[in-house]
Protein backbone atom coordinates (compact mmCIF):
# COMPACT_ATOMS: atom_id res chain seq x y z
CA UNK A 1 0.00 0.00 0.00
CA UNK A 2 1.48 3.41 -0.97
CA UNK A 3 -0.33 6.75 0.68
CA UNK A 4 -1.23 9.62 -1.69
CA UNK A 5 -1.51 12.76 -0.29
CA UNK A 6 -3.41 13.96 -3.53
CA UNK A 7 -7.41 13.80 -1.68
CA UNK A 8 -9.19 13.74 1.51
CA UNK A 9 -10.66 10.29 2.31
CA UNK A 10 -10.40 6.81 1.24
CA UNK A 11 -11.65 5.44 -2.02
CA UNK A 12 -14.67 2.75 -1.31
CA UNK A 13 -15.74 0.18 -4.00
CA UNK A 14 -18.68 -2.60 -3.34
CA UNK A 15 -18.72 -6.45 -3.02
CA UNK A 16 -21.51 -8.93 -1.76
CA UNK A 17 -21.28 -9.89 1.61
CA UNK A 18 -23.28 -13.38 2.75
CA UNK A 19 -24.98 -12.67 6.00
CA UNK A 20 -26.25 -14.95 8.84
CA UNK A 21 -30.01 -15.82 9.25
CA UNK A 22 -29.33 -13.69 12.98
CA UNK A 23 -27.86 -10.79 10.78
CA UNK A 24 -30.88 -10.57 8.15
CA UNK A 25 -33.38 -10.63 11.41
CA UNK A 26 -31.27 -7.60 13.14
CA UNK A 27 -31.63 -6.05 9.63
CA UNK A 28 -35.06 -5.78 10.05
CA UNK A 29 -34.42 -3.28 13.07
CA UNK A 30 -33.02 -0.55 10.95
CA UNK A 31 -35.86 1.63 8.71
CA UNK A 32 -34.60 2.77 5.08
CA UNK A 33 -34.11 6.17 5.50
CA UNK A 34 -31.12 7.87 4.10
CA UNK A 35 -28.38 9.18 6.21
CA UNK A 36 -28.02 13.26 6.81
CA UNK A 37 -23.86 12.80 6.79
CA UNK A 38 -21.41 10.31 5.72
CA UNK A 39 -17.98 9.19 7.62
CA UNK A 40 -14.55 9.99 5.98
CA UNK A 41 -11.42 9.21 6.84
CA UNK A 42 -8.48 11.77 5.60
CA UNK A 43 -5.85 8.65 4.68
CA UNK A 44 -6.06 7.39 1.26
CA UNK A 45 -4.67 4.50 -0.23
CA UNK A 46 -3.98 3.38 -3.72
CA UNK A 47 -4.27 -0.25 -5.27
CA UNK A 48 -7.06 -1.30 -3.67
CA UNK A 49 -9.65 -3.64 -5.13
CA UNK A 50 -12.91 -2.79 -5.00
CA UNK A 51 -15.29 -4.96 -3.43
CA UNK A 52 -18.82 -3.57 -2.75
CA UNK A 53 -21.21 -0.39 -2.61
CA UNK A 54 -24.42 -0.03 -1.68
CA UNK A 55 -25.43 2.96 -1.45
CA UNK A 56 -29.22 1.85 -0.12
CA UNK A 57 -27.73 -0.79 2.41
CA UNK A 58 -30.31 -0.79 5.29
CA UNK A 59 -31.36 2.96 5.01
CA UNK A 60 -27.66 3.88 4.92
CA UNK A 61 -24.68 2.73 2.65
CA UNK A 62 -21.87 -0.13 2.79
CA UNK A 63 -18.29 0.91 0.94
CA UNK A 64 -15.62 -1.39 1.17
CA UNK A 65 -11.89 -2.09 -0.75
CA UNK A 66 -9.60 -4.75 -0.49
CA UNK A 67 -5.84 -3.84 0.01
CA UNK A 68 -3.70 -4.87 -3.27
CA UNK A 69 -1.72 -7.90 -1.10
CA UNK A 70 -5.15 -9.35 -0.14
CA UNK A 71 -4.79 -9.48 3.48
CA UNK A 72 -7.21 -6.30 4.52
CA UNK A 73 -10.52 -5.17 3.77
CA UNK A 74 -11.39 -1.39 5.07
CA UNK A 75 -15.08 -1.18 5.56
CA UNK A 76 -17.00 2.35 5.42
CA UNK A 77 -21.02 2.05 6.02
CA UNK A 78 -24.10 3.32 8.19
CA UNK A 79 -27.11 1.89 8.46
CA UNK A 80 -30.87 3.44 9.73
CA UNK A 81 -31.35 3.65 13.21
CA UNK A 82 -34.46 1.18 14.51
CA UNK A 83 -37.30 2.18 16.64
CA UNK A 84 -35.70 2.59 19.67
CA UNK A 85 -32.12 4.11 19.37
CA UNK A 86 -31.59 4.82 22.93
CA UNK A 87 -31.20 1.14 23.02
CA UNK A 88 -27.73 0.73 21.39
CA UNK A 89 -26.38 -0.65 24.36
CA UNK A 90 -23.45 -3.10 24.10
CA UNK A 91 -25.78 -6.40 22.61
CA UNK A 92 -26.89 -3.93 20.08
CA UNK A 93 -23.28 -3.13 18.79
CA UNK A 94 -22.34 -6.43 18.24
CA UNK A 95 -25.31 -7.50 16.45
CA UNK A 96 -24.43 -4.04 14.09
CA UNK A 97 -21.06 -6.03 14.16
CA UNK A 98 -22.20 -8.99 13.07
CA UNK A 99 -24.64 -6.85 10.37
CA UNK A 100 -20.97 -5.40 8.98
CA UNK A 101 -19.22 -8.33 9.08
CA UNK A 102 -22.27 -10.81 7.46
CA UNK A 103 -21.67 -13.79 9.76
CA UNK A 104 -21.39 -14.54 13.95
CA UNK A 105 -18.71 -12.87 15.68
CA UNK A 106 -16.42 -14.20 18.40
CA UNK A 107 -14.08 -13.06 21.08
CA UNK A 108 -16.09 -9.77 21.16
CA UNK A 109 -14.63 -6.33 23.14
CA UNK A 110 -15.55 -2.57 23.15
CA UNK A 111 -15.04 0.10 25.20
CA UNK A 112 -15.59 3.69 24.90
CA UNK A 113 -13.32 5.75 22.56
CA UNK A 114 -13.07 9.24 24.92
CA UNK A 115 -11.32 11.55 21.78
CA UNK A 116 -13.59 10.52 18.89
CA UNK A 117 -16.78 11.04 21.52
CA UNK A 118 -15.84 14.79 22.48
CA UNK A 119 -14.91 14.98 18.42
CA UNK A 120 -18.14 13.67 17.16
CA UNK A 121 -20.43 14.86 20.74
CA UNK A 122 -21.78 11.00 20.27
CA UNK A 123 -20.65 8.57 22.13
CA UNK A 124 -18.02 6.60 19.94
CA UNK A 125 -16.80 2.76 20.81
CA UNK A 126 -14.15 0.52 19.61
CA UNK A 127 -15.24 -2.64 19.15
CA UNK A 128 -12.93 -5.89 18.13
CA UNK A 129 -14.18 -8.81 17.18
CA UNK A 130 -12.76 -12.18 15.16
CA UNK A 131 -14.98 -14.02 11.88
CA UNK A 132 -13.80 -17.40 10.24
CA UNK A 133 -11.91 -20.40 12.24
CA UNK A 134 -8.33 -21.94 11.90
CA UNK A 135 -6.31 -20.51 8.83
CA UNK A 136 -9.31 -18.56 7.67
CA UNK A 137 -9.47 -16.05 11.12
CA UNK A 138 -9.87 -12.63 10.88
CA UNK A 139 -9.31 -9.89 13.18
CA UNK A 140 -11.49 -6.99 13.01
CA UNK A 141 -11.00 -3.73 14.25
CA UNK A 142 -14.15 -1.10 14.54
CA UNK A 143 -15.27 2.27 15.27
CA UNK A 144 -18.91 2.64 16.41
CA UNK A 145 -21.44 5.37 16.89
CA UNK A 146 -24.90 6.28 16.59
CA UNK A 147 -26.39 9.79 15.63
CA UNK A 148 -29.95 10.65 16.30
CA UNK A 149 -31.11 8.85 12.92
CA UNK A 150 -27.74 6.82 11.72
CA UNK A 151 -25.32 3.91 13.08
CA UNK A 152 -22.00 4.06 11.50
CA UNK A 153 -19.40 2.06 11.43
CA UNK A 154 -15.27 2.12 10.25
CA UNK A 155 -13.61 -1.02 10.44
CA UNK A 156 -10.20 -3.00 9.23
CA UNK A 157 -10.99 -6.46 8.75
CA UNK A 158 -7.64 -8.44 8.93
CA UNK A 159 -5.83 -11.75 8.37
CA UNK A 160 -4.93 -12.87 11.92
CA UNK A 161 -1.64 -13.71 10.83
CA UNK A 162 -0.87 -9.81 9.85
CA UNK A 163 -3.44 -7.88 11.74
CA UNK A 164 -0.53 -6.97 14.45
CA UNK A 165 1.62 -5.21 10.71
CA UNK A 166 -2.18 -3.45 9.93
CA UNK A 167 -2.64 -1.81 14.01
CA UNK A 168 -0.92 1.49 13.13
CA UNK A 169 -2.56 2.09 9.64
CA UNK A 170 -5.82 1.52 11.39
CA UNK A 171 -5.38 3.98 13.79
CA UNK A 172 -3.25 6.40 11.39
CA UNK A 173 -6.73 6.29 9.81
CA UNK A 174 -9.24 6.29 12.99
CA UNK A 175 -7.55 9.30 13.83
CA UNK A 176 -8.66 11.30 10.62
CA UNK A 177 -12.51 10.74 10.73
CA UNK A 178 -14.96 13.31 10.02
CA UNK A 179 -18.18 13.69 9.51
CA UNK A 180 -19.28 15.50 6.16
CA UNK A 181 -23.14 17.03 6.08
CA UNK A 182 -24.88 15.73 2.77
CA UNK A 183 -27.40 19.05 3.72
CA UNK A 184 -25.88 20.96 1.05
CA UNK A 185 -25.78 18.02 -1.62
CA UNK A 186 -29.19 17.39 -1.12
CA UNK A 187 -30.63 19.98 -1.67
CA UNK A 188 -28.35 20.80 -4.78
CA UNK A 189 -30.38 17.37 -6.02
CA UNK A 190 -33.52 18.26 -5.22
CA UNK A 191 -33.19 21.58 -6.98
CA UNK A 192 -32.06 19.52 -10.47
CA UNK A 193 -34.56 18.30 -12.96
CA UNK A 194 -32.36 15.22 -13.94
CA UNK A 195 -34.77 14.77 -16.87
CA UNK A 196 -32.24 16.17 -20.12
CA UNK A 197 -35.27 16.12 -22.40
CA UNK A 198 -36.25 19.08 -20.23
CA UNK A 199 -33.63 20.76 -21.62
CA UNK A 200 -34.07 19.83 -25.38
CA UNK A 201 -30.07 18.67 -25.23
CA UNK A 202 -28.68 16.26 -26.93
CA UNK A 203 -25.36 14.36 -27.11
CA UNK A 204 -24.37 15.69 -30.37
CA UNK A 205 -24.26 18.94 -28.94
CA UNK A 206 -21.21 17.14 -26.11
CA UNK A 207 -19.18 15.91 -28.44
CA UNK A 208 -16.21 17.23 -27.32
CA UNK A 209 -16.88 15.13 -23.69
CA UNK A 210 -16.29 11.99 -25.39
CA UNK A 211 -12.60 10.87 -24.85
CA UNK A 212 -10.85 9.23 -22.05
CA UNK A 213 -9.89 11.84 -19.50
CA UNK A 214 -6.56 11.21 -16.85
CA UNK A 215 -6.33 12.92 -13.23
CA UNK A 216 -4.11 16.19 -13.62
CA UNK A 217 -3.24 14.62 -17.01
CA UNK A 218 -1.14 11.93 -16.02
CA UNK A 219 -1.54 8.51 -17.70
CA UNK A 220 -0.87 6.26 -14.84
CA UNK A 221 -3.67 7.71 -12.61
CA UNK A 222 -7.70 7.50 -12.82
CA UNK A 223 -9.43 7.75 -15.46
CA UNK A 224 -12.97 8.76 -16.91
CA UNK A 225 -13.80 7.53 -20.37
CA UNK A 226 -16.84 9.05 -21.60
CA UNK A 227 -18.66 7.45 -24.25
CA UNK A 228 -20.95 8.79 -27.02
CA UNK A 229 -24.02 6.23 -26.80
CA UNK A 230 -24.74 8.01 -23.20
CA UNK A 231 -22.68 5.86 -21.19
CA UNK A 232 -18.77 6.43 -18.76
CA UNK A 233 -16.20 3.94 -16.99
CA UNK A 234 -13.97 5.61 -14.39
CA UNK A 235 -11.19 3.72 -13.63
CA UNK A 236 -8.47 2.91 -10.86
CA UNK A 237 -4.57 4.16 -10.87
CA UNK A 238 -1.92 2.16 -12.37
CA UNK A 239 0.46 1.82 -9.77
CA UNK A 240 4.10 1.46 -9.95
CA UNK A 241 4.13 -2.23 -10.36
CA UNK A 242 1.80 -2.79 -13.35
CA UNK A 243 -1.27 -3.34 -11.05
CA UNK A 244 -4.20 -1.61 -10.54
CA UNK A 245 -6.02 0.24 -13.64
CA UNK A 246 -9.33 -1.72 -12.13
CA UNK A 247 -12.87 -0.43 -12.74
CA UNK A 248 -13.99 1.68 -9.96
CA UNK A 249 -17.47 2.22 -11.14
CA UNK A 250 -19.40 2.99 -14.44
CA UNK A 251 -22.83 3.65 -15.59
CA UNK A 252 -25.02 6.38 -17.66
CA UNK A 253 -24.97 10.04 -17.47
CA UNK A 254 -27.33 12.59 -18.80
CA UNK A 255 -27.10 16.29 -20.22
CA UNK A 256 -27.76 19.05 -18.16
CA UNK A 257 -27.85 22.40 -20.07
CA UNK A 258 -25.55 22.99 -22.65
CA UNK A 259 -22.49 23.32 -20.41
CA UNK A 260 -22.36 19.41 -18.21
CA UNK A 261 -23.52 16.00 -18.01
CA UNK A 262 -24.51 14.13 -14.67
CA UNK A 263 -22.98 11.10 -13.95
CA UNK A 264 -25.42 8.01 -12.63
CA UNK A 265 -24.00 4.91 -11.21
CA UNK A 266 -25.36 1.41 -12.72
CA UNK A 267 -27.74 1.54 -9.44
CA UNK A 268 -28.84 4.96 -10.94
CA UNK A 269 -27.36 7.19 -7.87
CA UNK A 270 -26.01 10.53 -9.24
CA UNK A 271 -22.77 10.64 -7.96
CA UNK A 272 -21.01 13.44 -9.86
CA UNK A 273 -21.30 16.50 -12.54
CA UNK A 274 -18.79 16.94 -15.01
CA UNK A 275 -18.23 20.26 -17.31
CA UNK A 276 -15.76 22.10 -19.52
CA UNK A 277 -13.44 24.64 -18.21
CA UNK A 278 -11.85 27.82 -20.13
CA UNK A 279 -9.22 25.57 -21.16
CA UNK A 280 -11.25 22.62 -22.31
CA UNK A 281 -10.32 20.49 -19.50
CA UNK A 282 -12.58 18.30 -17.88
CA UNK A 283 -13.96 20.01 -14.20
CA UNK A 284 -15.66 16.80 -12.00
CA UNK A 285 -17.54 18.02 -8.92
CA UNK A 286 -18.50 14.85 -7.11
CA UNK A 287 -22.41 14.90 -5.77
CA UNK A 288 -21.56 12.39 -3.33
CA UNK A 289 -18.87 13.44 -0.79
CA UNK A 290 -16.03 11.40 -1.18
CA UNK A 291 -16.54 9.83 -4.22
CA UNK A 292 -13.57 8.07 -5.78
CA UNK A 293 -11.84 10.27 -3.53
CA UNK A 294 -12.93 13.73 -4.07
CA UNK A 295 -14.64 16.12 -2.32
CA UNK A 296 -14.39 18.76 -4.22
CA UNK A 297 -14.17 20.12 -8.03
CA UNK A 298 -10.74 17.98 -9.48
CA UNK A 299 -9.07 18.38 -13.02
CA UNK A 300 -8.92 15.81 -15.67
CA UNK A 301 -7.06 16.40 -18.95
CA UNK A 302 -7.91 14.91 -22.18
CA UNK A 303 -5.85 11.62 -23.02
CA UNK A 304 -4.17 13.38 -25.88
CA UNK A 305 -2.71 15.57 -23.57
CA UNK A 306 -1.63 13.63 -20.89
CA UNK A 307 2.03 12.37 -20.17
CA UNK A 308 3.12 9.06 -17.88
CA UNK A 309 4.24 10.77 -14.73
CA UNK A 310 5.70 9.34 -11.28
CA UNK A 311 4.82 12.32 -9.44
CA UNK A 312 3.79 15.11 -8.79
CA UNK A 313 4.26 19.16 -7.19
CA UNK A 314 2.56 21.92 -6.74
CA UNK A 315 3.50 23.58 -10.34
CA UNK A 316 0.53 22.17 -12.87
CA UNK A 317 1.31 22.84 -16.08
CA UNK A 318 -2.62 22.97 -16.83
CA UNK A 319 -3.41 25.70 -14.31
CA UNK A 320 -1.18 27.60 -17.27
CA UNK A 321 -2.70 26.13 -20.34
CA UNK A 322 0.34 24.78 -21.57
CA UNK A 323 0.97 21.63 -23.32
CA UNK A 324 3.89 19.19 -23.77
CA UNK A 325 3.19 20.22 -27.86
CA UNK A 326 4.32 23.74 -26.70
CA UNK A 327 8.03 22.50 -26.00
CA UNK A 328 8.96 20.07 -28.57
CA UNK A 329 11.77 22.11 -29.26
CA UNK A 330 12.85 21.02 -26.06
CA UNK A 331 12.97 17.14 -26.73
CA UNK A 332 16.56 15.87 -27.62
CA UNK A 333 19.74 15.35 -26.28
CA UNK A 334 21.45 17.95 -25.42
CA UNK A 335 25.62 17.87 -24.29
CA UNK A 336 27.51 20.42 -21.96
CA UNK A 337 29.51 23.12 -24.33
CA UNK A 338 28.31 20.93 -27.00
CA UNK A 339 30.88 17.85 -26.27
CA UNK A 340 29.21 14.45 -26.94
CA UNK A 341 31.84 12.99 -24.53
CA UNK A 342 30.75 15.45 -21.61
CA UNK A 343 27.84 15.45 -19.56
CA UNK A 344 24.12 15.13 -21.11
CA UNK A 345 20.66 15.63 -20.45
CA UNK A 346 18.08 14.06 -22.15
CA UNK A 347 14.37 15.34 -22.51
CA UNK A 348 11.69 13.15 -24.18
CA UNK A 349 8.19 14.16 -25.43
CA UNK A 350 6.44 11.65 -22.69
CA UNK A 351 7.45 14.43 -19.82
CA UNK A 352 10.08 12.67 -18.50
CA UNK A 353 14.42 13.33 -18.51
CA UNK A 354 17.83 11.53 -17.64
CA UNK A 355 21.47 12.86 -17.12
CA UNK A 356 24.17 11.11 -17.54
CA UNK A 357 27.68 11.72 -16.11
CA UNK A 358 30.94 12.91 -18.87
CA UNK A 359 32.63 9.98 -20.67
CA UNK A 360 36.38 9.01 -19.20
CA UNK A 361 39.52 8.86 -21.65
CA UNK A 362 39.03 5.13 -21.51
CA UNK A 363 35.79 4.96 -22.25
CA UNK A 364 34.02 4.36 -19.07
CA UNK A 365 31.58 6.79 -17.82
CA UNK A 366 28.76 8.09 -18.84
CA UNK A 367 26.08 6.57 -15.89
CA UNK A 368 22.70 7.27 -15.38
CA UNK A 369 23.26 9.84 -12.56
CA UNK A 370 19.53 11.18 -12.08
CA UNK A 371 16.27 10.77 -13.40
CA UNK A 372 12.64 12.02 -13.42
CA UNK A 373 9.99 14.01 -14.73
CA UNK A 374 9.41 17.78 -16.10
CA UNK A 375 6.67 19.87 -16.15
CA UNK A 376 6.00 22.72 -18.18
CA UNK A 377 6.45 26.71 -16.86
CA UNK A 378 4.49 29.05 -19.12
CA UNK A 379 6.19 28.97 -22.59
CA UNK A 380 9.83 29.06 -22.25
CA UNK A 381 10.46 27.10 -19.12
CA UNK A 382 10.34 23.00 -18.31
CA UNK A 383 11.18 22.15 -14.59
CA UNK A 384 13.15 19.28 -13.63
CA UNK A 385 12.03 16.78 -10.77
CA UNK A 386 13.56 13.96 -9.76
CA UNK A 387 11.88 10.57 -8.97
CA UNK A 388 11.50 11.64 -5.81
CA UNK A 389 9.90 14.87 -6.51
CA UNK A 390 12.32 17.07 -5.81
CA UNK A 391 12.12 20.24 -7.98
CA UNK A 392 16.30 20.12 -8.91
CA UNK A 393 16.54 22.57 -11.68
CA UNK A 394 15.04 24.92 -14.56
CA UNK A 395 16.22 24.67 -18.39
CA UNK A 396 14.90 27.08 -21.14
CA UNK A 397 16.08 27.87 -24.61
CA UNK A 398 18.17 31.05 -25.11
CA UNK A 399 18.21 33.37 -28.18
CA UNK A 400 21.07 30.99 -30.19
CA UNK A 401 18.15 27.93 -29.26
CA UNK A 402 20.62 26.05 -26.54
CA UNK A 403 19.66 24.87 -23.28
CA UNK A 404 20.42 26.50 -20.82
CA UNK A 405 20.30 24.82 -17.02
CA UNK A 406 19.87 26.23 -14.19
CA UNK A 407 19.81 24.70 -10.69
CA UNK A 408 17.02 24.97 -8.18
CA UNK A 409 19.45 23.06 -6.06
CA UNK A 410 23.16 24.70 -5.73
CA UNK A 411 25.36 22.60 -6.88
CA UNK A 412 23.48 20.31 -8.30
CA UNK A 413 25.53 18.01 -10.84
CA UNK A 414 28.45 20.21 -9.90
CA UNK A 415 26.57 23.47 -11.74
CA UNK A 416 26.37 26.45 -9.64
CA UNK A 417 24.77 29.31 -12.18
CA UNK A 418 23.34 29.10 -16.08
CA UNK A 419 25.12 26.76 -17.82
CA UNK A 420 24.90 25.61 -21.48
CA UNK A 421 23.77 22.49 -23.37
CA UNK A 422 23.98 21.89 -27.13
CA UNK A 423 21.51 19.94 -29.42
CA UNK A 424 23.31 16.47 -29.72
CA UNK A 425 23.08 16.93 -33.82
CA UNK A 426 25.43 20.39 -33.03
CA UNK A 427 27.67 18.27 -30.40
CA UNK A 428 31.07 16.32 -31.40
CA UNK A 429 33.25 14.44 -29.54
CA UNK A 430 36.52 16.26 -28.09
CA UNK A 431 39.27 14.28 -27.02
CA UNK A 432 39.88 15.53 -23.98
CA UNK A 433 37.71 17.48 -21.16
CA UNK A 434 39.55 20.84 -20.72
CA UNK A 435 38.83 23.02 -17.26
CA UNK A 436 36.65 25.47 -19.55
CA UNK A 437 33.92 22.58 -19.38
Amino acid sequence: MKKKVLALIMAFVFCAVGMSAATVCAEEQWEAQGPSCVLTSGVQYTGMVPLENDSSWNGGYYYSDMTEDGITVIVNCCAANGTDPDVMDSGYRKVFAEMVSGSEVADYQDSQNQSLTEKFTYPVYDLSFTTGANEDTCLWKMVFFQTDTHAYAYAFKMDADFAEDMEEEYWNAVDTLDMIDLSYYYEKIEDVDNDPSTDGESLEDFIAYFDSWYLYGDLKEESIRIYGDGTWAYYNAIEEDGTGGYLFDDGTFETSGTTALRLYSADGTHVADVTLNEYGDLAFTPVIPGYASFNELTIFIRESESVTNTGYVDNDPSANGESLEDFIAFFDAWYLCGDLNAESINLYGDGTWVFYNAMNEDGTGGYLFDEGTFETVGTTVLQLYSADGTHVADVRLNEFGELALTPVIEGYASFYGDTIFDRESESVAYEAQTADF
